[in-house]
Protein backbone atom coordinates (compact mmCIF):
# COMPACT_ATOMS: atom_id res chain seq x y z
CA UNK A 1 0.00 0.00 0.00
CA UNK A 2 1.32 3.47 -0.85
CA UNK A 3 1.69 5.91 2.04
CA UNK A 4 -0.53 8.51 0.38
CA UNK A 5 -3.35 5.97 0.13
CA UNK A 6 -3.55 4.90 3.78
CA UNK A 7 -7.20 5.39 4.82
CA UNK A 8 -7.81 8.23 7.29
CA UNK A 9 -4.11 9.19 7.47
CA UNK A 10 -3.31 12.89 7.24
CA UNK A 11 0.34 12.69 8.26
CA UNK A 12 3.17 10.27 8.98
CA UNK A 13 6.01 10.33 11.48
CA UNK A 14 9.38 9.45 10.02
CA UNK A 15 12.96 10.02 11.03
CA UNK A 16 16.32 8.52 11.74
CA UNK A 17 18.46 7.24 14.57
CA UNK A 18 22.22 7.24 14.09
CA UNK A 19 24.27 4.98 16.33
CA UNK A 20 27.82 6.38 16.24
CA UNK A 21 28.63 4.92 19.65
CA UNK A 22 27.87 6.41 23.04
CA UNK A 23 25.58 9.25 21.91
CA UNK A 24 22.78 8.81 19.40
CA UNK A 25 21.05 11.65 17.51
CA UNK A 26 17.29 11.16 16.87
CA UNK A 27 15.70 13.21 14.06
CA UNK A 28 11.92 12.68 13.79
CA UNK A 29 9.58 14.65 11.49
CA UNK A 30 5.82 14.80 11.01
CA UNK A 31 5.03 15.04 7.29
CA UNK A 32 1.64 15.94 5.81
CA UNK A 33 0.79 13.20 3.32
CA UNK A 34 -1.07 15.24 0.70
CA UNK A 35 1.48 18.05 0.33
CA UNK A 36 4.62 16.27 1.62
CA UNK A 37 5.30 19.36 3.77
CA UNK A 38 7.10 18.93 7.08
CA UNK A 39 4.63 19.98 9.77
CA UNK A 40 7.04 19.64 12.68
CA UNK A 41 10.54 18.34 13.41
CA UNK A 42 12.89 17.91 16.35
CA UNK A 43 16.40 16.68 17.10
CA UNK A 44 17.67 15.21 20.33
CA UNK A 45 20.81 13.37 21.36
CA UNK A 46 20.86 10.69 24.04
CA UNK A 47 23.10 7.92 25.33
CA UNK A 48 22.72 4.93 23.09
CA UNK A 49 20.56 2.55 25.14
CA UNK A 50 17.21 1.12 24.08
CA UNK A 51 15.57 2.57 27.20
CA UNK A 52 16.89 6.10 26.53
CA UNK A 53 15.97 5.98 22.85
CA UNK A 54 12.42 4.80 23.66
CA UNK A 55 12.00 7.54 26.29
CA UNK A 56 13.23 10.31 23.98
CA UNK A 57 11.15 9.04 21.04
CA UNK A 58 8.02 9.07 23.22
CA UNK A 59 8.78 12.62 24.44
CA UNK A 60 9.32 13.84 20.87
CA UNK A 61 6.14 12.20 19.55
CA UNK A 62 4.09 13.88 22.29
CA UNK A 63 5.73 17.25 21.57
CA UNK A 64 5.32 16.99 17.80
CA UNK A 65 1.70 15.84 17.98
CA UNK A 66 0.50 18.97 19.80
Amino acid sequence: MEIGKIPHADAIITGSVALPGGQSPLNPRIIEIESACVISADTRTTRCTQENINRIVNEIVVKLSR
